[in-house]
C-alpha cells in the first residue's frame, strides 16, 4: 500500500472520528437543553401550585378552582419514616412535614379543587388543606326519603362544586364502570338500613373506597370513627359477620369537622392516620404554647382568675394548665381510638372553663 493511499485512510479515520465526538456533542447538548427546559418548566409549575396552595390556606373555608397544565402530582406521606413531599411529575416540588395536606397519592389532572377547615379543638390548631379533581366522586348513600340529622349536616358542608351525588334506596343513579371517573369514595352512615353490596358497588374495586361513618352523636363532625372498608369487608359487616379485631384493623378515629373531611378524602386509612398523626404534633405543639404562656401570666392576674387558669388546691377542680398537660400527655399515646375519645373530653372541658374565663372581669381568656 502506497504512502498516499494510508494517508487518505487515516484522513478518512480522522473525520469519522471527529465526526462522531461532534455528533455526540450535539446530542449531549440537546439532551441537556431538553432537561433544563423541563427543569424550568417544573420550576414554573412548582411555583404556581405553591401560590395555589398559599391562597387557599389563607381563605379557609373558600373552594377554590384552579385550571393548570396537565400534570401528574404525587403526595408522599410516611409519619413513620418522616418522608413528607410534594412531587410534580416525579420532581420534588415541596417538603409537606408541616402541611396538613390531604390529597390522593398519585394523580394526573388539568383542574384542581382545594378547600381549607380550620382544625379547632378547640382553640386553633391548623389548617387542612383537601386537594382533589373533577374526576374524583364522592358518593353519599340516603336510605330514607328525608336525609337524617347527620347526613343531612354533612351535605350542607360539603362543597357543592366538588363532584358528587346522592344514591338513594331506588339505586337509579349508582356510578357504573361507564362512569369513567378515576376513584370513588362511598359513604355510609351508622344506624342507616345498608344496601347488599351487589346492588350499589359496580365500580372498580381498585378506584372504590368504602367509608362508614360511625359518629358519636347526631353531631357528626363532633368526634368518631370512620371504617375503610373493602366491598367483602362491607359485606360481611352489613350481615354481623366481620370481627371485632378486624373492625379495629380498617377503622380510625376523628375529631372535630377538619379532621371529618380529612378521613373522608384521604382515599385510605394508612393516608389518613399518616396526616392525623402530623396534626396531633400540632396539637401538642401549640397546647405546650399555651401552657407557656399561661405560667408566665400567673403572678399577673386576680386570685379568682388564676383558679380558673391554674388551679386550686381544692379537689376536684383543675385548672385550664392541668387540662393542657393532660391533653399533652394524651397525644403523646399516638394515634388511636382511645386517645381520640379522651383529646374529645378534655377539649371539650376546656372550652366550658374558657366560657368560664370569659365571664371574669378582666382575666385574660386563654384563646
Amino acid at each position: 500500500m502506497s504512502k498516499a493511499q494510508i494517508e487518505i485512510q487515516f484522513n478518512w479515520i480522522f473525520v469519522l472520528v471527529i465526526g462522531a465526538i461532534l455528533l455526540a456533542f450535539l446530542v449531549t447538548f440537546s439532551f441537556r437543553q431538553q432537561s433544563s427546559a423541563d427543569q424550568q418548566v417544573n420550576v414554573q409549575i412548582a411555583r404556581q401550585f405553591d401560590t395555589i396552595f398559599t391562597t387557599t390556606l389563607q381563605q379557609p373555608d373558600t373552594v377554590k378552582d384552579y385550571q393548570t397544565p396537565l400534570t401528574d402530582l404525587s403526595f408522599v406521606c410516611n409519619y413513620l419514616e418522616s418522608r413528607h413531599s410534594f412531587l410534580i411529575n416525579g420532581i420534588s416540588a415541596r417538603e409537606t412535614r408541616y402541611d396538613l395536606f390531604v390529597a390522593p397519592q398519585e394523580f394526573s389532572t388539568r383542574r384542581l379543587y382545594t378547600w381549607a377547615v380550620e382544625w379547632e379543638v378547640p382553640f386553633p390548631i391548623d389548617r387542612f388543606m383537601y386537594i382533589t379533581t373533577p374526576q374524583r366522586e364522592v358518593i353519599f348513600y340516603q336510605d330514607t326519603p328525608e336525609p337524617s340529622v347527620p347526613l343531612r349536616t354533612l351535605l350542607d358542608a360539603f362543597p357543592s362544586n366538588f363532584t358528587q351525588r346522592v344514591v338513594r334506596d331506588n339505586f337509579a343513579n349508582v356510578p357504573t364502570v361507564q362512569s369513567n371517573r378515576d376513584h370513588y369514595t362511598f359513604v355510609f352512615i351508622d344506624g342507616m338500613a345498608l344496601p347488599p353490596a351487589r346492588t350499589i358497588f359496580q365500580t372498580p374495586a381498585d378506584r372504590t373506597t368504602i367509608l362508614l361513618v360511625q359518629p358519636n352523636s347526631q353531631r357528626i363532625f363532633e368526634s368518631g370513627r370512620v371504617l375503610f372498608l373493602t366491598v367483602q369487608q362491607y359485606e360481611n359487616f352489613r350481615n354481623d359477620l366481620l370481627p371485632v379485631a378486624e373492625i379495629e384493623q380498617v377503622s380510625q378515629s376523628y375529631l372535630g369537622k377538619a379532621s371529618f373531611f380529612a378521613a373522608l378524602f384521604s382515599e385510605s386509612r394508612e393516608r389518613y392516620t399518616c396526616v392525623m398523626d402530623k396534626a396531633l404534633d400540632r396539637l401538642e405543639a401549640v397546647s405546650l404554647v399555651l401552657h407557656a404562656s399561661l405560667l408566665e401570666a400567673e403572678p399577673l392576674v386576680s386570685s379568682s382568675c388564676r383558679a380558673l387558669l391554674i388551679g386550686t388546691d381544692r379537689e376536684g377542680f383543675y385548672g385550664m394548665k392541668y387540662l393542657l398537660e393532660q391533653v399533652n400527655q394524651t397525644v403523646q399515646r399516638g394515634m388511636s381510638p382511645a386517645t381520640i375519645r379522651e383529646l374529645s373530653t378534655l377539649t371539650s372541658r376546656i372550652d366550658q372553663l374558657n366560657n368560664r374565663v370569659a365571664l371574669e372581669t378582666n382575666c385574660p381568656l386563654l384563646y
